[in-house]
């Protein structure tokens, strides 16, 4: 598991290395897409990023699954890792939120579930912050004071006292607002910076208390954080009320879910939105 932590750590170092390069040179000029009408389109940034990625794997006897690129295998592969380069390509290229590096690692070669993702890395590519769930435990890097942190189970909260990420962007407004309206009105605070594996990180500590999506937009990428929801007691489902954990991992599958700090807000999110 610790050649994960290194293989994960070299890949977002190098990452955030190449982006910074280019935006020194290129400076914030704007979204980057190779079809500016699609904002889930593959940017200039997702391809810098993916030839850092592969050059690092090439010889890593892994299967990679990689967003927006095609799925590439060593011969003999040992383990599945799944990759987001740039997870809000958008953000990156105006400069604003924080967009990330997240990568999700899996023992099995096949058949594969979120439940049996065995490690996961986030990284900030602006703020700098590290998120790791490894060896069944999970921890919290902030670059800020160079100071680690476990994640530890979070107390329950009441919706009336609760902030949430309602996400409303990619063009996907109303879709959100006809299944979650009744959150706008009823939580204390929303915010929402549309870089899922960060959002859900951070709920992973209890920054925010919940996170919805029903703008049928998400990928199976956006939710290879689901373990460090797990990890401090919090609960993560599709709009139907089935555990993600048990969902197949298929990159390419659009994925609805709730996923709260606690189970009974959880629950109360659920009937709500139902």
């Amino acid at each position: 598991m610790q050649d994960y932590l290194k293989i994960a750590r070299e890949i977002s170092t190098k990452i955030s290395d190449a982006l910074i390069t280019h935006l020194a040179k290129n400076g914030y000029n704007g979204i980057v897409s190779d079809n500016a009408e699609n904002s889930k389109a593959t940017h200039q940034v997702d391809k810098i990023a993916s030839e850092v990625v592969i050059n690092i794997l090439q010889d890593v006897p892994c299967r990679i699954f990689m967003e927006s690129f095609q799925y590439k295998s060593h011969p003999n592969p040992r383990f599945s890792i799944f990759i987001d380069p740039v997870d809000g390509s958008i953000n990156w290229d105006r400069g604003i939120g924080d967009p990330g590096v997240c990568i999700a690692i899996s023992n099995r070669l096949s058949e594969i579930r979120y439940k049996d993702i065995e490690f996961v890395y986030v990284r900030g590519l602006r703020t700098g912050d590290i998120y790791c769930y490894a060896n069944g435990e999970a921890w919290y890097e902030n670059k800020l004071t160079a100071k680690n942190w476990p994640l530890k189970l979070i107390k329950p909260i009441q919706l009336s006292d609760a902030m949430g990420y309602l996400k409303t962007g990619y063009g996907g407004a109303r879709k959100q607002l006809d299944k979650t309206l009744p959150l706008f009105e009823l939580c204390k605070d929303i915010r929402a910076i549309d870089n899922s594996a960060m959002e859900l990180a951070e709920l992973s500590r209890g920054a925010t208390n919940f996170i919805v999506d029903a703008r049928d937009l998400s990928d199976g990428y956006n939710l290879l954080a689901y373990p460090m929801i797990n990890y401090s007691g919090g609960k993560i489902t599709t709009l139907d009320g089935v555990e993600i954990g048990e969902l197949e991992l298929n990159p390419n599958q659009i994925i609805n879910f709730v996923a709260a700090s606690d189970h009974e807000l959880h629950n109360h999110l659920l009937e709500l939105i139902k």
